[in-house]
Order: C-alpha cells, then structure tokens, then sequence
C-alpha cells in the first residue's frame, strides 16, 4: 500500500504522522495553505507493517449514518515516522501546480505551489 503525506516543512521522523491513501484528497488539503513549497512525502507500507487506520475500516462507506458522529468515511491512516527508511534528502520529482484564488471565478488570481515528492519505505 502507498500513503502520501504533503506538508510545507519537513517530515519529523521522531513523530507519529498521519498519512492519506488519498493523493489527491492529501495535495487538496495542502494546497489551500500559505505555503508556496510543499514537500509530498510519497511511503510503500509492506504488508506486515503496523498502522492505524482513522475509522474501523478504512474504506466503509456510512451511507445510512448509523455509525457515531466522527466516524464516517476516511482515507487516514497514523504510522510511526521513525520506522521510515531510504527517504531520500533530495526531491525524487518536482512539479509546480495552478490554483486560483477563488475556484469559482476563473479571473481570481492565481497561486503557483512547487510539490517536492520524496519516497521511502515502512
């Protein structure tokens, strides 16, 4: 399984983190903040590996809402940063992403973000 976490500084390994299956829902999140430089940490998480996901099944959709406040549909998983290997110093890949001000009006004016893409492994 891959997970991706994009933040504007540097992933601190002494910590837990939480990270996203999600792609696109983790750089969405990211790319509303100040930041102009966003590092997206990219992890391969083997099939042994020790993680947390945020509900009791990651992908269970609470389309009836019988399930407590809190506890609907999540793509978040917690996993323990110093168990991280072969994350590199170096960005494997940068790319620079357009985003308007206001999503609705084309005219706004636009934020041009630089992503950082690291990998490593669990």
């Amino acid at each position: 399984m891959v997970v991706y976490k994009a933040i504007g500084e540097e992933l601190n390994p002494e910590k837990l983190n939480i990270f996203n299956v999600n792609p696109e829902k983790e750089l969405k999140e990211a790319l509303i903040g100040s930041e102009n430089r966003i590092n997206l940490y990219k992890i391969n998480v083997k099939k042994e590996a020790n993680i947390i996901a945020y509900t009791n099944s990651v992908f269970y959709d609470n389309q009836n809402k019988t399930l407590p406040i809190g506890m609907d549909l999540s793509t978040k998983i917690l996993l323990d940063s110093s168990k991280i290997r072969d994350l590199t110093s170096k960005p494997v890949k940068t790319f620079k992403v357009v985003t308007y001000e206001d999503e609705k009006d084309e005219l706004s004016k636009i934020k041009v973000k630089t992503i950082n893409v690291f990998e490593g492994e669990v």
